[in-house]
Protein backbone atom coordinates (compact mmCIF):
# COMPACT_ATOMS: atom_id res chain seq x y z
CA UNK A 1 0.00 0.00 0.00
CA UNK A 2 1.23 3.73 -0.73
CA UNK A 3 1.84 5.74 2.22
CA UNK A 4 -0.70 8.56 1.06
CA UNK A 5 -2.70 11.94 1.92
CA UNK A 6 -4.74 11.62 -1.20
CA UNK A 7 -3.35 10.68 -4.59
CA UNK A 8 -1.21 13.63 -6.69
CA UNK A 9 -2.12 13.53 -10.25
CA UNK A 10 1.49 13.91 -12.19
CA UNK A 11 2.14 17.33 -13.92
CA UNK A 12 4.86 19.48 -15.42
CA UNK A 13 5.89 22.46 -13.41
CA UNK A 14 9.17 24.84 -13.54
CA UNK A 15 10.76 25.25 -9.98
CA UNK A 16 12.27 28.23 -9.83
CA UNK A 17 10.84 29.84 -6.26
CA UNK A 18 13.69 29.80 -3.59
CA UNK A 19 16.32 30.02 -5.38
CA UNK A 20 18.95 32.75 -6.46
CA UNK A 21 18.01 35.02 -8.55
CA UNK A 22 21.47 35.77 -9.56
CA UNK A 23 24.89 34.85 -7.81
CA UNK A 24 26.38 38.24 -8.51
CA UNK A 25 23.34 40.12 -7.41
CA UNK A 26 23.95 43.07 -5.16
CA UNK A 27 21.75 43.29 -2.44
CA UNK A 28 20.67 40.79 -0.45
CA UNK A 29 17.19 39.80 -1.00
CA UNK A 30 14.16 38.51 0.19
CA UNK A 31 13.19 35.65 1.86
CA UNK A 32 13.86 37.06 5.14
CA UNK A 33 16.31 35.89 8.08
CA UNK A 34 15.63 35.84 11.65
CA UNK A 35 17.15 36.66 14.37
CA UNK A 36 19.29 33.88 15.28
CA UNK A 37 19.55 30.71 12.94
CA UNK A 38 17.37 30.78 9.68
CA UNK A 39 14.50 28.73 10.93
CA UNK A 40 11.61 30.84 10.03
CA UNK A 41 10.94 32.01 6.44
CA UNK A 42 7.77 33.91 5.09
CA UNK A 43 6.68 33.97 1.54
CA UNK A 44 4.12 35.62 -0.17
CA UNK A 45 1.91 33.21 -2.05
CA UNK A 46 2.49 32.80 -5.73
CA UNK A 47 0.67 29.91 -7.39
CA UNK A 48 3.36 30.24 -10.42
CA UNK A 49 6.17 28.98 -8.02
CA UNK A 50 7.02 26.00 -6.64
CA UNK A 51 8.44 26.76 -2.84
CA UNK A 52 11.21 24.79 -1.14
CA UNK A 53 10.35 24.13 2.38
CA UNK A 54 13.14 22.64 4.17
CA UNK A 55 12.38 20.00 6.92
CA UNK A 56 14.24 18.79 9.68
CA UNK A 57 16.34 15.45 9.46
CA UNK A 58 14.43 12.29 11.70
CA UNK A 59 14.03 13.14 15.16
CA UNK A 60 15.51 16.21 14.88
CA UNK A 61 12.38 18.60 14.93
CA UNK A 62 9.04 19.55 12.78
CA UNK A 63 8.67 22.31 10.02
CA UNK A 64 4.69 24.17 10.75
CA UNK A 65 3.79 25.70 7.41
CA UNK A 66 0.60 28.15 7.70
CA UNK A 67 -1.68 29.83 5.50
CA UNK A 68 -3.47 33.32 6.01
CA UNK A 69 -6.81 31.01 6.05
CA UNK A 70 -8.19 27.59 6.04
CA UNK A 71 -6.99 25.52 3.41
CA UNK A 72 -9.18 23.51 1.22
CA UNK A 73 -7.26 20.52 0.59
CA UNK A 74 -3.97 18.83 0.28
CA UNK A 75 -2.68 16.26 -2.52
CA UNK A 76 0.63 14.39 -1.88
CA UNK A 77 2.63 11.44 -2.82
CA UNK A 78 4.14 9.58 0.13
CA UNK A 79 3.09 11.63 2.78
CA UNK A 80 1.09 10.05 5.55
CA UNK A 81 -0.97 10.78 8.61
CA UNK A 82 0.89 7.64 10.86
CA UNK A 83 3.55 5.71 10.71
CA UNK A 84 4.18 3.64 6.75
CA UNK A 85 7.69 2.07 5.60
CA UNK A 86 7.10 3.80 2.39
CA UNK A 87 6.00 7.67 3.91
CA UNK A 88 8.74 9.70 3.32
CA UNK A 89 6.84 12.44 5.36
CA UNK A 90 4.75 12.68 7.98
CA UNK A 91 2.19 15.49 8.07
CA UNK A 92 -0.14 16.54 11.23
CA UNK A 93 -3.48 18.49 9.60
CA UNK A 94 -7.22 18.82 10.32
CA UNK A 95 -9.16 19.24 7.62
CA UNK A 96 -10.33 23.16 7.23
CA UNK A 97 -7.35 24.35 9.21
CA UNK A 98 -5.23 27.16 8.08
CA UNK A 99 -1.91 25.15 9.06
CA UNK A 100 0.01 21.96 8.76
CA UNK A 101 3.33 20.17 10.22
CA UNK A 102 5.58 18.04 9.12
CA UNK A 103 8.02 15.62 10.43
CA UNK A 104 10.81 13.61 7.88
CA UNK A 105 11.10 10.00 8.16
CA UNK A 106 14.31 10.19 6.12
CA UNK A 107 13.43 8.30 3.40
CA UNK A 108 14.33 11.26 0.31
CA UNK A 109 12.15 14.33 -1.34
CA UNK A 110 8.95 14.18 -2.81
CA UNK A 111 5.83 17.40 -3.49
CA UNK A 112 2.60 18.60 -1.44
CA UNK A 113 0.48 20.48 -3.86
CA UNK A 114 -1.69 23.41 -1.54
CA UNK A 115 -5.38 24.14 -2.57
CA UNK A 116 -5.95 27.63 -1.25
CA UNK A 117 -8.92 29.82 -2.25
CA UNK A 118 -8.77 28.26 -5.89
CA UNK A 119 -5.28 27.90 -6.45
CA UNK A 120 -2.53 25.62 -6.61
CA UNK A 121 0.73 25.98 -4.65
CA UNK A 122 3.29 23.62 -4.73
CA UNK A 123 5.76 22.68 -2.14
CA UNK A 124 8.97 20.98 -2.20
CA UNK A 125 9.83 18.83 0.64
CA UNK A 126 13.21 18.59 1.49
CA UNK A 127 14.80 17.02 4.22
CA UNK A 128 17.55 19.38 5.70
CA UNK A 129 20.14 19.96 8.18
CA UNK A 130 19.26 23.14 8.08
CA UNK A 131 15.57 23.45 8.37
CA UNK A 132 12.24 25.58 8.32
CA UNK A 133 11.08 25.26 11.60
CA UNK A 134 8.37 27.74 10.34
CA UNK A 135 7.05 28.81 7.17
CA UNK A 136 4.35 31.64 6.74
CA UNK A 137 2.59 32.23 3.31
CA UNK A 138 1.37 35.99 3.72
CA UNK A 139 -1.01 37.99 0.63
CA UNK A 140 0.70 40.11 -1.49
CA UNK A 141 -0.52 43.60 0.40
CA UNK A 142 1.96 45.46 -2.20
CA UNK A 143 0.22 44.39 -5.20
CA UNK A 144 -3.48 44.36 -3.50
CA UNK A 145 -4.88 45.87 -1.30
CA UNK A 146 -9.18 44.55 0.11
CA UNK A 147 -9.15 42.54 -3.29
CA UNK A 148 -8.02 45.29 -5.71
CA UNK A 149 -4.85 45.50 -7.47
CA UNK A 150 -2.73 48.59 -7.14
CA UNK A 151 0.43 49.52 -7.32
CA UNK A 152 1.01 51.70 -4.46
CA UNK A 153 -0.38 50.89 -0.46
CA UNK A 154 -2.69 53.27 1.40
CA UNK A 155 -0.90 55.87 3.71
CA UNK A 156 -2.72 54.45 6.18
CA UNK A 157 -1.44 51.38 6.44
CA UNK A 158 2.00 52.59 5.93
CA UNK A 159 1.20 54.64 9.09
CA UNK A 160 0.27 51.52 10.93
CA UNK A 161 3.32 49.32 10.27
CA UNK A 162 5.26 52.40 11.70
CA UNK A 163 3.71 52.18 14.97
CA UNK A 164 3.44 48.29 14.93
CA UNK A 165 7.36 48.84 14.46
CA UNK A 166 7.50 51.35 17.23
CA UNK A 167 5.86 49.29 19.59
CA UNK A 168 7.11 45.21 18.14
CA UNK A 169 9.21 45.02 21.57
CA UNK A 170 6.17 45.84 23.93
CA UNK A 171 3.86 43.39 20.82
CA UNK A 172 6.55 40.30 21.46
CA UNK A 173 5.84 40.40 25.34
CA UNK A 174 2.35 39.60 24.76
CA UNK A 175 2.25 37.53 21.80
CA UNK A 176 5.94 35.85 21.10
CA UNK A 177 4.73 34.79 17.61
CA UNK A 178 4.62 38.23 16.28
CA UNK A 179 8.34 37.92 15.73
CA UNK A 180 7.45 35.15 13.05
CA UNK A 181 5.61 37.62 10.62
CA UNK A 182 8.34 40.47 10.81
CA UNK A 183 12.25 40.34 9.92
CA UNK A 184 14.28 42.30 11.85
CA UNK A 185 17.83 43.38 11.68
CA UNK A 186 19.86 45.29 14.39
CA UNK A 187 23.07 46.64 12.27
CA UNK A 188 23.93 49.92 14.44
CA UNK A 189 25.40 50.88 11.92
CA UNK A 190 26.47 54.81 11.55
CA UNK A 191 27.09 56.84 8.91
CA UNK A 192 29.48 60.15 9.35
CA UNK A 193 28.34 63.92 8.04
CA UNK A 194 30.10 67.08 8.17
CA UNK A 195 28.83 67.89 11.89
CA UNK A 196 26.11 64.51 12.77
CA UNK A 197 26.36 61.11 12.67
CA UNK A 198 23.57 58.48 11.86
CA UNK A 199 22.79 55.59 13.03
CA UNK A 200 20.51 52.66 12.00
CA UNK A 201 19.27 51.03 14.98
CA UNK A 202 16.79 49.09 13.41
CA UNK A 203 15.36 47.75 10.38
CA UNK A 204 11.80 45.74 10.21
CA UNK A 205 10.91 44.23 7.07
CA UNK A 206 6.95 43.56 6.57
CA UNK A 207 7.26 40.88 3.61
CA UNK A 208 3.25 41.16 2.83
CA UNK A 209 3.60 44.88 1.99
CA UNK A 210 6.87 44.60 0.68
CA UNK A 211 7.77 47.38 3.06
CA UNK A 212 10.85 48.26 5.56
CA UNK A 213 10.86 50.03 8.23
CA UNK A 214 14.26 51.94 9.74
CA UNK A 215 14.73 53.64 13.07
CA UNK A 216 17.56 55.60 13.48
CA UNK A 217 19.05 57.99 15.88
CA UNK A 218 20.65 61.49 14.60
CA UNK A 219 23.47 62.82 16.49
CA UNK A 220 24.68 66.55 16.68
CA UNK A 221 28.22 66.75 17.40
CA UNK A 222 28.44 70.51 16.92
CA UNK A 223 26.87 73.44 18.69
CA UNK A 224 24.46 74.91 16.77
CA UNK A 225 21.17 73.33 15.52
CA UNK A 226 21.14 71.09 12.39
CA UNK A 227 18.40 71.08 9.97
CA UNK A 228 17.37 68.39 7.33
CA UNK A 229 14.63 68.01 5.15
CA UNK A 230 12.47 65.66 7.21
CA UNK A 231 10.19 64.18 4.66
CA UNK A 232 12.98 63.45 2.37
CA UNK A 233 14.82 60.46 3.38
CA UNK A 234 16.63 57.38 1.37
CA UNK A 235 18.56 54.93 1.54
CA UNK A 236 21.27 53.71 -1.03
CA UNK A 237 22.77 49.75 -0.94
CA UNK A 238 24.85 48.49 -3.67
CA UNK A 239 24.09 51.02 -6.93
CA UNK A 240 20.62 51.13 -6.06
CA UNK A 241 18.83 54.44 -4.54
CA UNK A 242 15.13 53.57 -2.80
CA UNK A 243 13.56 56.99 -1.50
CA UNK A 244 11.31 56.85 1.42
CA UNK A 245 7.04 56.28 1.57
CA UNK A 246 6.52 57.75 5.00
CA UNK A 247 8.86 59.25 7.09
CA UNK A 248 8.26 60.78 11.24
CA UNK A 249 11.31 63.02 11.85
CA UNK A 250 11.45 66.22 13.59
CA UNK A 251 13.86 68.03 10.83
CA UNK A 252 16.14 69.72 13.35
CA UNK A 253 18.77 67.83 15.45
CA UNK A 254 19.28 70.01 18.32
CA UNK A 255 22.86 71.60 19.22
CA UNK A 256 25.41 69.91 21.48
CA UNK A 257 26.63 71.41 24.80
CA UNK A 258 30.51 72.55 25.19
CA UNK A 259 31.86 70.89 27.97
CA UNK A 260 33.58 73.22 30.60
CA UNK A 261 36.31 72.44 33.34
CA UNK A 262 36.28 72.87 36.85
CA UNK A 263 36.69 76.66 36.61
CA UNK A 264 34.11 77.30 34.47
CA UNK A 265 35.95 76.98 31.13
CA UNK A 266 35.58 75.23 28.03
CA UNK A 267 37.21 71.68 27.94
CA UNK A 268 39.56 71.38 24.65
CA UNK A 269 41.05 68.02 22.99
CA UNK A 270 44.47 67.27 22.42
CA UNK A 271 44.19 68.96 18.99
CA UNK A 272 42.74 72.59 20.91
CA UNK A 273 39.26 71.36 19.75
CA UNK A 274 36.48 71.93 22.31
CA UNK A 275 35.19 68.75 23.70
CA UNK A 276 31.13 68.63 22.23
CA UNK A 277 28.81 66.69 24.23
CA UNK A 278 26.42 65.19 21.10
CA UNK A 279 22.81 65.35 21.38
CA UNK A 280 20.32 63.33 19.52
CA UNK A 281 17.03 62.85 18.16
CA UNK A 282 15.04 59.79 17.01
CA UNK A 283 13.51 59.52 13.56
CA UNK A 284 12.07 56.84 11.24
CA UNK A 285 10.86 56.19 7.89
CA UNK A 286 10.16 53.20 5.15
CA UNK A 287 10.62 52.73 1.65
CA UNK A 288 7.88 50.13 -0.24
CA UNK A 289 8.61 48.67 -3.34
CA UNK A 290 11.36 49.71 -5.79
CA UNK A 291 10.08 52.86 -5.99
CA UNK A 292 8.15 51.94 -9.55
CA UNK A 293 5.34 49.50 -9.95
CA UNK A 294 7.02 46.70 -8.37
CA UNK A 295 8.42 44.83 -5.18
CA UNK A 296 12.02 45.55 -3.89
CA UNK A 297 11.75 42.28 -2.37
CA UNK A 298 14.91 43.60 -0.18
CA UNK A 299 15.57 41.93 3.31
CA UNK A 300 16.42 43.72 6.41
CA UNK A 301 19.88 42.79 7.07
CA UNK A 302 21.33 44.89 4.01
CA UNK A 303 24.38 47.14 4.09
CA UNK A 304 22.13 49.97 3.80
CA UNK A 305 23.09 53.76 3.80
CA UNK A 306 20.98 56.32 4.76
CA UNK A 307 21.05 59.34 3.13
CA UNK A 308 20.04 62.61 4.87
CA UNK A 309 19.84 66.07 2.97
CA UNK A 310 20.74 68.46 5.16
CA UNK A 311 19.88 72.27 5.05
CA UNK A 312 22.72 74.92 4.86
CA UNK A 313 22.22 78.11 6.62
CA UNK A 314 21.31 79.82 3.38
CA UNK A 315 18.64 77.92 3.11
CA UNK A 316 19.83 75.45 0.22
CA UNK A 317 19.87 71.46 0.24
CA UNK A 318 23.11 70.13 0.63
CA UNK A 319 23.69 67.06 -1.68
CA UNK A 320 25.01 64.10 1.08
CA UNK A 321 26.66 62.33 1.97
CA UNK A 322 29.74 64.26 2.43
CA UNK A 323 32.70 63.78 0.44
CA UNK A 324 34.78 62.66 3.69
CA UNK A 325 31.81 60.70 4.71
CA UNK A 326 32.69 57.49 5.78
CA UNK A 327 31.07 54.79 7.88
CA UNK A 328 31.12 52.37 10.82
CA UNK A 329 29.12 48.61 10.62
CA UNK A 330 29.61 48.25 14.22
CA UNK A 331 33.46 47.06 13.25
CA UNK A 332 35.17 49.78 12.91
CA UNK A 333 35.36 52.33 10.09
CA UNK A 334 35.13 51.18 6.55
CA UNK A 335 36.89 53.36 3.89
CA UNK A 336 34.29 54.73 2.15
CA UNK A 337 34.94 58.03 0.61
CA UNK A 338 31.84 58.07 -1.31
CA UNK A 339 29.55 57.22 2.24
CA UNK A 340 28.42 53.65 0.42
CA UNK A 341 28.76 50.17 1.21
CA UNK A 342 31.67 48.48 -0.14
CA UNK A 343 30.54 44.96 0.11
CA UNK A 344 27.13 44.37 -0.10
CA UNK A 345 25.56 40.75 0.16
CA UNK A 346 24.36 38.49 -2.10
CA UNK A 347 20.77 36.79 -2.15
CA UNK A 348 20.61 33.51 0.15
CA UNK A 349 17.67 31.78 0.70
Amino acid sequence: MKALVVILLCASVSICAAQPLATNASVAMSTPQPIGRNTIKTYVLDDKNVFVIRVPQPNQGVTTVSFPAGITALQGSNISLVPHPEARFLIDYTPGSNFFSLVSTGRGETNLNVIYKGKTYVLDLVPSDNPDLAVNFVHDTFHAVNGRAQTTIPTAILVGLLDKAKALPLLAQNDPDIMSQVEVASPLRVMYYNGFRVQINKVYRFESEDTLVFALTLINDTTSDIYYLSNDFAVRVGDRVFTQSLSEASGMIPAGHALLDSSGKPLVDLRGHPVIQPTSTNAYFEITGDGKVDRNNLRADNPWNVLVSRINPNDARELVPASHASIDDGRGALAAPSGLANDPKNFSP
